[in-house]
């Protein structure tokens, strides 16, 4: 029983120094601005076409911020990005576009949050739905989980 409890607090005590991962804001000059300025297109899922999913985000640089540009066959919709990098992932950036808020989302929560996505070299993916534990619908024009935009 006492060789338990000292695996059992050992354990607990090597846990105590690490932390998890977090995201901090970026200035936008510190990024670079060709890894994010461009046209994002969709890419087909599995092959298929997804003309409900015509989607295009074009993201420019304007002074020291950067802007969006998003048209789909439901909406054009026009605002500010806001740039978070994950401490542990530094060639990730996660984009979130204000002004482009989700089409349903839990009730419970004041403020109708910002659609958001991750940016991997010239790849944005953003998850589109959640789970029946965490309902919400980011962009309802689009039925594939993810969906995946490369820049142009």
């Amino acid at each position: 029983m006492k060789d338990y409890i000292k695996i059992i607090l050992s354990l607990m005590l090597a846990s105590c120094g690490k932390t998890t991962p977090q995201l901090t804001a970026m200035e936008s000059n510190k990024v670079n601005n060709d890894s994010i300025s461009g046209s994002y297109n969709i890419i087909s899922f599995q092959n298929e076409v997804i003309p409900s999913c015509n989607l295009h985000i074009d993201i420019v640089k304007s002074g020291k911020e950067y802007k969006y540009y998003l048209t789909s066959n439901q909406r054009n919709v026009k605002g500010q990005v806001k740039i978070f990098q994950e401490n542990s992932t530094p060639k990730e950036l996660v984009l979130e576009f204000i002004g482009l808020q989700y089409d349903s989302y839990d009730e419970r929560y004041n403020d109708r949050p910002n659609v958001g996505g991750i940016l991997l070299n010239d790849t944005l993916t953003i998850q589109v739905y959640g789970n029946s534990m965490n309902e919400y619908v980011k962009l309802g024009e689009c039925e594939p989980k993810y969906i995946t935009l490369v820049k142009q």
